[in-house]
């Protein structure tokens, strides 16, 4: 392609180029998890950028970014990594002409001798050996790590391009673009013509003001004659101010020293909105995407641990313990999909297969998979770990994310967690699952597959009518053993449920109840597994339906269980509707002849679908050494005290018993006797303490509750 004059406008580029030598090496790759100083150096792909402000690590101020240009100088391109010497250096770039040529665009054409900028910042120019990859598309395009094949780095460049001395009826429109995280965006007047195109995160121009298109349901109202930005008010109620048309985007105020905090690990109730804006403009504004005027403390910083592809497990891999796990750019794109061929496909333990069909940051790929702790600790068997995966989404309303772990990566069994659908209006998004990492070996693996027109599924390598757009990854990493040893259940077949014989800090299932009853694709091993034959429903579906799959019963600590002491039960279940489903706790002080006592019930998250866990915490009671606990699982029942419950919906509930051993009191506790003579429960002799136990459970003659020996005054 040969850049065009508009009507009478002459180009001029200055001919006189130095000639770049590359870089003796690079500096480390740019990472939003580490604090930045003036003078430290990053790179991003092959482009070196010099912190030169306090806000360098500040959300926006990132290299690339909207306001990088106020955070950091670019330097020039570099090559290779930099040797551990005292003073690696840097091509300086030479300024080329008197302005920016047209940004690169993959949809464009390209001849040896073509001029092009990235980020308005750095010109190529197309190589007349190697013009083929000018055309090669993203990956090979300028700044990517194969742009040396196709494109060489001419210098920088500092506005727009400079017309010539006497341009008839044409004047350049100022520069007005932004990145959208792979290439330079123009933004292009409101148009009335043009509103039927406008969706959330679309943007436009009013002058040099840029204006964006707010999420859903407000962008219903961006294509709603009336919501023309800066007519009237209403159109505040669709539109949010996003920055100045001057060649970058500054803030509307300057930020002060201190970045932003971090955000905070407990997230605000959801919010409650109607599924459409008000016609009335309320006057209130969206956020905008300006920084915040006032940021105050520095975020924290955990030393984050890039993965590399190994090539035994054919995935990428974190060798040693770390608090996180990050594929970076190893499995960006998709198959052999036009312009994203994924690296070292198919990034699977199992050769599972990704679709080929569809084009690079336009239809459904996963960029990024990131297991993290919650915390700067390292991953630990029986601790929380979050993932987040980094998808291109095509339609928010018809992509999910399946979310899988395998014990042991070297023979692989995925276990499902859960699903995920994206949020928002951004093409690119992260989507964040949590789970709890199982015991078992050291060097374990996450799997997340992304599907069309699917949803939820627990099936790993899942197939349907849009297979060829469906993308899985994996991901190895090192986990240490957990800091409170686990104790593993055995089935005992005197009691037909899970049962831990030692004592210890805790008892755990594991996959000895998983599923319900007789459902589909779900059958219990050992079912029913409760002490009294208690029997589950058998309607629907595992994945889909209620059951409870697994039950852990541990201290508050890593002391052994004991009487009188706290312990928290944590049941993890699958959830059908989070604003229907009831787990209901219980306790039997004598597993041999169990009595259920009622502990408390707990609903999981409203709005989850699939694996979570619900907790219950109570004071393990007096009693016998063996005792035991019930979680029972209902749907559309609410909280019941009942240990066998039925209902209309009976054939979902799920019922599980766990027994365990149990130390005496540190503190030996006396038990109450009823003393008819006082009418109420007494301890005749001196102790440290005196227990009712259960002779004032109940209130009077309420239903179902009658109290014992009532009044008990």
């Amino acid at each position: 392609m040969k850049l065009a004059a508009a009507l009478t406008l002459a180009i001029t580029i200055c001919s006189s180029v130095r000639t770049m030598a590359d870089a003796q090496g690079c500096p480390l790759e740019f990472d939003t998890n580490v604090t930045y100083e003036v003078g430290d150096k990053v790179r991003v792909n092959r482009v070196v950028f010099e912190c030169k402000s306090v806000h360098c690590s500040q959300i926006g101020f990132e290299p690339v970014s909207s306001y990088s240009d106020l955070a950091w100088t670019v330097l020039g391109f570099c090559d290779g990594t930099i040797a551990p010497t005292t003073s690696p250096n840097f091509s300086i770039l030479t300024e080329v002409g008197d302005g920016c040529p047209n940004s690169y665009d993959a949809s464009s054409a390209y001849e040896a001798g073509d001029l092009v900028s990235l980020f308005d910042s750095i010109v190529y120019e197309c190589k007349s050996s190697g013009s083929e990859y000018c055309n090669a598309g993203s990956n090979f395009a300028p700044g990517s790590d194969n742009a040396n094949l196709g494109w060489d780095v001419k210098g920088y460049c500092d506005g727009t391009v400079s017309p010539t001395n006497s341009p008839t009826a044409y004047a350049p429109a100022q520069k007005c673009r932004w990145y959208n995280g792979t290439q330079a965006i123009t933004i292009k007047p409101w148009r009335d013509d043009d509103r039927s195109t406008y969706v959330a995160g679309t943007r436009v121009r009013k002058g040099t003001t840029i204006y964006k298109c707010k999420g859903f349901p407000f962008s219903l109202w961006c294509k709603t004659p009336g919501y023309e930005p800066e007519v009237g008010t209403a159109w505040k109620e669709s539109w949010s101010m996003a920055g100045e048309c001057n060649g970058r985007f500054e803030p509307t105020y300057s930020p002060t020293a201190s970045p932003s905090m971090a955000p905070t690990t407990s997230p605000t109730a959801a919010p409650t909105i109607s599924d459409f804006p008000s016609l009335s403009p309320s006057g209130s504004l969206a956020p905008s995407d300006i920084p915040s005027v006032s940021p105050s403390s520095q975020p924290p910083t955990c030393p984050v641990t890039n993965a590399v592809f190994d090539s035994n497990y054919g995935v990428p891999r974190c060798e040693s313990a770390s608090n996180s796990c990050d594929t970076g750019s190893l499995i960006v794109g998709r198959g052999q999909m036009n312009e994203g061929v994924e690296p070292n496909l198919s990034n699977t333990l199992d050769s599972c297969e990704d679709g080929n069909s569809g084009t690079y940051s336009e239809d459904e790929s996963i960029e990024r998979i990131v297991v993290k702790s919650n915390g700067c600790q390292e991953l630990r068997a029986g601790e929380l770990a979050t993932i987040v995966a980094t998808v291109y989404v095509y339609d928010k309303d018809d992509d999910t994310a399946d979310f899988f772990y395998a014990v042991n990566a070297s023979n692989p069994v995925w276990v499902y967690i859960g699903s995920a659908k994206p949020t928002g209006s951004d093409h690119l998004t992260d989507i964040e699952m949590t789970y709890t990492i199982p015991t078992g070996s050291d060097i374990q693996a996450v799997r997340v597959q992304f599907t069309s027109n699917e949803g939820p599924s627990p099936d790993p390598c899942e197939g349907g009518i849009d297979e060829a757009y469906f993308d899985r990854d994996d991901i190895v990493f090192k986990v240490l053993t957990p800091t409170c040893p686990v104790t593993n259940a055995v089935f005992d077949s005197n009691y037909g449920v899970p049962r831990c014989e030692s004592t210890s800090n805790s008892c755990d299932t594991g996959s000895l109840v998983a599923g319900r009853g007789r459902i589909d694709e779900g059958v219990e091993p050992n079912l029913s597994n409760t002490l009294d034959g208690c029997e589950d429903g058998n309607d629907g579906t595992r994945y889909e339906d209620q059951s409870i799959e697994r039950i852990v019963v541990k201290s508050n600590g890593c002391q052994e269980l004991r009487a009188g002491e706290l312990a928290t039960i944590v049941a993890t279940v699958n959830v059908y509707d989070g604003d229907l489903d009831t787990a209901d706790f219980f306790y039997a002080v004598n597993a041999s002849n169990p009595v259920w006592v009622y502990i408390g019930s707990a609903k999981p998250e409203e709005f989850i679908f699939g694996f979570t866990d619900i907790e219950m915490t109570y004071t393990i009671p007096t009693g016998s050494d063996i005792q035991a606990v019930r979680v029972q699982f209902t749907y559309d029942e609410g909280p019941s005290p009942h240990p066998c419950e039925t209902g209309r919906f009976g054939g979902l509930f799920d019922r599980d018993d766990i027994m365990f051993k149990v130390l005496p009191p540190a503190c030996p506790v006396t038990n109450a006797v009823f003393d008819s003579n006082y009418g109420v429960p007494r301890c005749e002799s001196a102790s440290n303490s005196c227990d009712s136990g259960s002779l004032v459970a109940g209130r009077g003659r309420i239903d179902e509750g009658v109290e014992p020996n009532l009044s008990n005054t």
